[in-house]
């Protein structure tokens, strides 16, 4: 996808924040301007250099720009390899915003594959636990006579459970006393 100027010329800027003249962006190979481009570029380096100019004068109101003339002689052309420029703070500050928006576009897209990953999961896991319940419900469950009489015939002695509680409160009291003792 072709870069718009401003967000090209916005990464010129912070790649050279210790400043740069007309042709080093004008005539940039990478920057690939067409005429158009390079006449608003221009423009914008007039404004900056017309700002610098008002001023000193003491004059109003200032023009629209990316750039900031750093260095330079006021009584030079804009276009003087001698006038130094660099991007204006509110550039800088939307620039950073461009790149935060990026970044969050990114992480909204990987968070969305994440979360249709998690739902076809989730799904996947549903229909594997309904077949298999399924299946189960359907394999009948046998038991012998023999095995059913059995547990007819089973009684419960409430003496077996009465001593089988009265052996672990003894346990239990055999291990407090011992606790006790080794605190002696």
């Amino acid at each position: 996808m072709k870069k718009d100027l401003y967000v090209k010329i916005l990464e010129f800027g912070e790649k050279n924040s210790d400043g740069f003249n007309t042709d080093s962006v004008l005539k940039n190979e990478k920057l690939s301007l067409n005429d158009w481009e390079s006449k608003i570029i221009n423009q914008y380096f007039l404004h900056a250099y017309q700002n610098t100019r008002k001023y000193q004068a003491g004059g109003y109101p200032k023009l629209e720009t990316l750039f900031i003339l750093i260095e330079g002689d006021v009584h030079q052309q804009h276009t003087n390899p001698g006038c130094k420029y660099v991007i204006n703070l509110d550039a800088r500050f939307k620039y950073i915003d461009y790149k935060e928006l990026v970044s969050a576009k990114k992480t909204s897209r990987n968070a969305i594959i994440i979360a249709i990953i998690s739902v076809l999961l989730t799904l996947c896991g549903y229909y594997l636990t309904y077949n298999i319940y399924k299946d189960q419900k359907q394999t009948p469950i046998i038991i012998n006579p023999k095995q059913m009489q059995e547990i007819k015939e089973m009684k419960i002695n409430p003496s077996l459970i009465e001593n089988k509680i009265d052996d672990v409160i003894d346990e239990q009291k055999n291990m407090i006393n011992a606790i006790n003792e080794n605190k002696k």
